[in-house]
């Protein structure tokens, strides 16, 4: 468990003060800072500054799962403007949306009643 052993007024909101406690002996001390390093007992295990940001890699529309969003008949006939084709495609998908709501919550129940 985490606690901040700093009053709140000492610091910066994004600084963090503390330290790592079993039961109420303190394990290690932890400071930092949420927005750059984290330390403990003066051990920097992580530093923004130091780390390389995760590389975000977006498929094409071609390679794209059929359940990514870019997928969605909706969607796509509200790009191509055709707002009457759209709402009609966003019905159907509430409509299934719903059947498969309520077929789980009916699964969910039968399975409560053979618990019992």
């Amino acid at each position: 468990l985490f606690f901040n052993d700093t009053a709140t007024t000492e610091i910066y909101t994004e600084q963090i003060v503390g330290s790592v406690r079993c039961v109420q002996e303190t394990v290690c001390r932890v400071t930092g800072s949420w927005v750059g390093f984290l330390e403990f007992n003066g051990v920097r295990y992580w530093d923004l500054d130091k780390i390389e940001p995760a590389k975000i890699f977006v498929p094409s529309d071609e390679d794209a799962l059929p359940s990514d969003c870019r997928h969605r008949e909706d969607s796509i006939w509200l790009a191509r403007r055709d707002l009457a084709k759209s709402q009609e495609h966003k019905i159907r998908l509430e409509v299934i949306q719903r059947a498969d709501r309520r077929l789980r919550s009916e699964y969910k129940e039968r399975m409560k009643k053979e618990r019992k």
